[in-house]
């Protein structure tokens, strides 16, 4: 009985010190690191630079307002924006820190629940 019951206990400590995988996250960030910025293309609408591995910025060029939330679904990443029909004249450029897991094996950007190409993809 001692045996089983020093087992258990093994296994719940060995349990407990497992780490849990960090989570898919997204911000939107002011002003882009200097390395980022100097690859950011004006001309392309959407654009994705490779940080590392479990980093990446996401720059969109839009007329409106923007919010951003991201979703893992199996190993694809899926960043979702919208965009508000309020429109103003100027394009405004809107930055965002992407942050992966170590089971991302694709992104997919939705634009108001559409799926839309990459215009440009580059890394460090």
């Amino acid at each position: 009985m001692k045996k089983i019951l020093f087992i258990l206990l093994i296994v719940a400590v060995l349990s407990a010190c497992r780490g849990t995988e960090p989570r898919p996250n997204i911000s939107e960030v002011e002003k882009a690191p200097e390395d980022i910025h100097k690859l950011i293309d004006s001309t392309a609408t959407l654009q994705l630079v490779l940080e590392d591995g479990k980093v990446a910025y996401l720059i969109y060029h839009s007329k409106g307002a923007v919010t951003a939330d991201v979703m893992k679904q199996g190993n694809i990443l899926k960043i979702k924006l919208k965009v508000s029909s309020k429109e103003s004249d100027a394009i405004e450029r809107h930055i965002y820190k992407v942050t992966e897991d170590d089971n991302t094996g694709s992104i997919e950007v939705l634009i108001n629940g559409k799926s839309v190409p990459i215009d440009v993809i580059s890394g460090l």
